[in-house]
């Protein structure tokens, strides 16, 4: 049961982003406690676009099994004095790196201590859906 519910929210997610990219490759620790769960399932932008599930955040640092088995960290935030934060993402699908600048609003209550990039895909390009900075920022 747990399963389908999981696979609906993905299947939902990745219709509404265009093309799916939601999976687990290890970005969600098996021990994850109930409450940091329930925040990635109910985690919304402030301007009230569902950020969608756990399977589509990427905490910051956490290393990910991609495609063909290889292992990689998705991505990596700071944040600057002048022009908000700062994400270098790496696309799953091409390892590809995007430098980007994120001046939008955040995700607020992350429990995670660490920051999370929700990734989606609108016309065949990888975008942020959503981004929370974490304790850290």
């Amino acid at each position: 049961m747990k399963r389908t519910a999981i696979a609906a929210c993905v299947l939902i997610c990745g219709i509404a982003a265009g093309t799916a990219v939601a999976r687990d490759v290890g970005q969600i620790p098996p021990n994850t406690d109930a409450k940091t769960m329930a925040w990635f399932r109910s985690a919304m932008s402030p301007n009230g676009e569902m950020c969608c599930d756990e399977a589509d955040g990427y905490r910051e640092g956490a290393v990910v099994k991609l495609p063909h088995g290889e292992v990689a960290v998705i991505f990596r935030s700071w944040r600057s004095a002048n022009d908000g934060y700062h994400l270098s993402v790496m696309d799953p699908a091409d390892l590809s790196v995007n430098e980007l600048i994120w001046n939008g609003p955040v995700v607020t209550q992350n429990p995670t201590g660490t920051a999370v990039v929700w990734l989606a895909r609108r016309n065949g390009v990888l975008i942020v859906r959503c981004f929370s900075p974490g304790s850290q920022g």
